[in-house]
């Protein structure tokens, strides 16, 4: 069903981190994995299916190095074309730089994976993980001592 790329496949991606917002030190103690959800289309159709997928990050849009190891999850059930899925590749994976999540996906008539085109762009959610281990010697224009907080007053 899926496997047949001569028919134009669209899938619209988004990425929500998985337990909400992140203040501060918290963040180390929520790990790494995030959400990934998506919508898949085949001609302009929603699937309802049960499919297979691998999930690799690499630093390039296309070639580029991966990073981490490749997430497999078997038989998520998507439907109306929506399905969601938990990936953690690894404490390392967000360092501030561009990431792109290449996806391949296997459903219940397909006999092999396809790889899906292009990659995914990573956007800010599973980057803000970076956030944790900017040094403060980069911050600058900061006043704060020992057991402060740095707060937005809505003008400094």
């Amino acid at each position: 069903m899926i496997h047949k790329l001569t028919k134009p496949l669209k899938i619209v991606l988004s990425i929500v981190l998985a337990g909400g917002v992140f203040y501060g030190v918290a963040l180390a103690q929520t790990g790494t994995t995030f959400t990934y959800q998506g919508s898949l289309l085949l001609n302009d159709e929603a699937v309802d299916d049960t499919c297979d997928f691998k999930f690799s990050l690499f630093d390039a849009a296309t070639d580029g190095n991966p990073i981490g190891s490749t997430q497999t999850i078997n038989s998520e059930l998507v439907s109306d074309g929506l399905f969601s899925v938990d990936l953690d590749f690894g404490a390392g994976a967000f360092g501030g730089s561009v990431r792109y999540l290449e996806i391949e996906l296997r459903c219940t008539d397909d006999s092999s994976f396809s790889t899906l085109t292009p990659r995914q762009p990573v956007y800010a959610a599973p980057q803000a993980m970076y956030a944790a281990q900017v040094p403060w010697s980069g911050l600058t224009g900061l006043s704060c001592t020992t057991n402060q907080v740095v707060k937005w007053n809505g003008s400094a």
